[in-house]
Parts: structure tokens; C-alpha cells; sequence
């Protein structure tokens, strides 16, 4: 399969659980926060990384 069917494929299916809890928790952010969550995360553009360093704060550093 190629990566752009494996990347159709993940699109088609419902966010986890703890996907969902992290993009009402990116969106409810302030741009301020936003920032300091994402230098947390290494800088990465990746709202996923951010929501990651805020879980790993937390002592919340499995993976769900």
C-alpha cells in the first residue's frame, strides 16, 4: 500500500479518546499558550507534540 492509501486510511476513521480530549484542549488554548506548549514539544508544528509535553507535565506520559 502506498503511503498516500495509508494516510487516506487514517483519515477515514473517528479520533481516539485522548485525540479528541487533546484538540479541545489545543483549542481552547490562547496563542501565548499555544506557543509555550509547542517549544515544550521541540518546535515541531504538531498540535499532537504540544498535547504530548502537556500530558508528560502532568505525569501523564502514556500513551492512550
Amino acid at each position: 500500500m502506498t503511503s498516500r492509501a495509508n494516510a487516506t486510511l487514517e483519515l477515514d476513521r473517528q479520533p481516539s479518546a485522548d485525540e479528541h480530549a487533546g484538540m479541545t484542549w489545543w483549542n481552547s488554548l490562547t496563542t501565548a499558550e499555544r506557543q509555550r506548549w509547542m517549544r515544550a514539544a521541540g518546535d515541531t508544528g504538531i498540535a499532537a507534540d504540544a498535547w504530548s509535553a502537556f500530558k508528560k507535565s502532568q505525569g501523564q506520559d502514556h500513551q492512550s
